[in-house]
């Protein structure tokens, strides 16, 4: 069965899950989403390219994006260097995609040869505005430091960043995130807690502005290493 491109146009939350195949997701395919509001990318184990350009051009409405398992995904890779855009994605099937309310339940979905290419795609320098408040990243492996397009989320309240053990500090640019309100920071190991603890640490002015934060060394841990609430 197929999804008619008028059904996937009313879509607000999509889910990605156990695409063990695939190392690119078409950018045509986001095409049709213009009413998403939430996207979760999930145990896609092969998959190296997040079309960054493309998601936050063509869904104007998101606002959420969940990024979680992706073992061989480098985040901390400049998008253009690797910003793969579908070869090999034909025939893709989609098997772990669910939406909100009544399309809940989708069969397999077939967008085949809707693999497209990232001409055309913005300068996120360009200061273009985003609708994106609450950006997740669980167990990435691969990522060292925060993928530099995170500094243009102008309107980013929230932060989470779980079991990504790599990840060593803060970047330079985390203080342009002035919109920033809460920040999770649990299970990435030591020695992003110390840097982050208040006052003494390194990365404590790049956070100090945020309204909460709260950092923890493993998830099962019920005391935060830092907790901080501002009035």
């Amino acid at each position: 069965m197929t999804v008619s491109s008028k059904s996937l146009s009313t879509l607000t939350y999509i889910l990605f899950s156990g695409i063990e195949d695939a190392e690119d997701l078409p950018v045509e395919l986001f095409r049709s989403l213009p009413s998403l509001e939430a996207l979760v990318i999930s145990e896609c184990r092969r998959l190296k390219a997040l079309p960054v350009r493309a998601i936050l051009r063509y869904l104007p409405s998101l606002e959420m994006l969940e990024i979680s398992e992706c073992k061989d995904l480098d985040l901390s890779m400049d998008e253009d260097s690797h910003d793969g855009v579908g070869e090999g994605m034909n025939n893709l099937q989609l098997q772990g995609m669910t939406s909100q309310g009544k399309l809940r339940g989708y069969p397999q979905l077939d967008f085949s040869g809707e693999s497209g290419n990232q001409r055309g795609m913005p300068n996120l320098q360009s200061g273009e505005p985003t609708k994106l408040r609450e950006l997740r990243f669980y167990e990435i492996d691969k990522m060292k430091t925060l993928p530099w397009w995170m500094q243009h989320l102008t309107n980013l309240e929230e932060l989470s960043i779980l079991d990504c053990s790599n990840l060593k500090a803060l970047p330079e640019w985390f203080p342009n995130l002035t919109s920033l309100k809460q920040l999770r920071v649990i299970g990435c190991g030591k020695e992003l807690p110390r840097r982050c603890r208040e006052i003494t640490g390194e990365d404590w002015p790049k956070i100090s502005h945020i309204q909460k934060v709260d950092i923890m060394l493993r998830a099962s841990s019920s005391a935060f290493l830092l907790s901080r609430y501002l009035a």
